[in-house]
């Protein structure tokens, strides 16, 4: 065998050897503990965890079985989560993160770009979503109080350098989705839409629905305000208001349980009934006027 041939060999097997022990001795439960403490010390409410964290190539992380709480409670569980450097960004100033999740049979994509600044550094996160069903999340199911079901999507985005705590701003999208309501309200058991939409803005505790819409076989709609957020979520307080508009059957069912003062109400140029949601997210109030 030429000199050449196995120099090139030794080399394969270095790397090859390399390669085998970073992986094998990979200090999983030091980085599990490392990235809780960080999320600790910025968020002290809190906590992240993981059943394993592995590296993987290209160079980056994957962490199965991610879960963040906070004050206790499950906010969100991913199956898989990854993040890797773009390479690209390793010969500019800032650095550029690529991430993808696995959440409730969906998925979510984006980057991370962190820009270093005389004053202070900027983060930009951009991401999407997609297929995430709802009804697998207890943590939402819980916070509601009632079942839910429907396929998530949209786009988030985060700006570190905007607002005091940086501003989230995003456009959701739900599609089939079903809520169960109070049987001895509406005589129902529940209220189902075929799409809705918002364009959300969250700056430090509110939450700022801009445009609003909704649309399904029972009714269509409109809604605008804000959520203020409290701990615990639950007493968050809720200042939305907007206009439905009932089909016809919907209507017509509704019209033998509701008192007919209620019913009246609606604007007569557009068959619009105009509606206040109040209270909190435990003890939401809903009106019509």
């Amino acid at each position: 065998m030429s000199p050449g041939k196995t120099r090139f060999l030794y080399l394969l097997y270095i790397v090859a050897l390399t390669i085998f022990f970073i992986y094998w001795l990979f200090p999983d439960k030091a980085v599990r503990s490392y990235l809780s403490f960080r999320l600790k010390t910025a968020h002290p409410d809190f906590n992240l965890t993981a059943v394993q964290v592995k590296p993987t190539f290209p160079p980056g992380l994957k962490f199965e079985k991610m879960n963040i709480s906070h004050n206790n409670t499950p906010v969100v569980d991913l199956a898989e989560f990854k993040i890797g450097p773009d390479l690209r960004s390793l010969l500019s100033p800032g650095t550029t993160f690529l991430f993808q999740a696995d959440l409730y049979g969906g998925a979510i994509k984006g980057r991370l770009d962190w820009v270093p600044k005389a004053s202070n550094q900027t983060v930009v996160m951009n991401s999407t979503l997609s297929g995430i069903q709802i009804g697998s999340s207890a943590a939402l199911e819980n916070l509601i109080g009632k079942k839910i079901s429907g396929i998530l999507g949209g786009t988030v985005q985060f700006e570190s350098l905007k607002g005091k705590a940086g501003v989230v701003s995003a456009g959701l999208n739900l599609s089939d989705f079903k809520v169960e309501v109070l049987a001895s309200v509406f005589g129902i058991d529940h209220l189902s839409f075929n799409d809705i939409s918002a364009d959300i803005t969250t700056t430090g505790n509110n939450i700022w629905v801009k445009t609003g819409s909704l649309r399904g076989n029972q009714m269509d709609g409109k809604f605008n305000g804000k959520v203020e957020l409290k701990t615990p979520i639950g007493k968050s307080i809720l200042n939305l208001s907007g206009s439905i508009r009932l089909h016809h059957q919907f209507l017509a069912d509704l019209s033998k349980r509701l008192p007919v003062n209620l019913l009246s109400k609606k604007r007569a140029d557009n068959n619009e009934f105009p509606i206040r949601i109040a209270g909190t997210i435990d003890n939401p109030v809903f009106s019509m006027n």
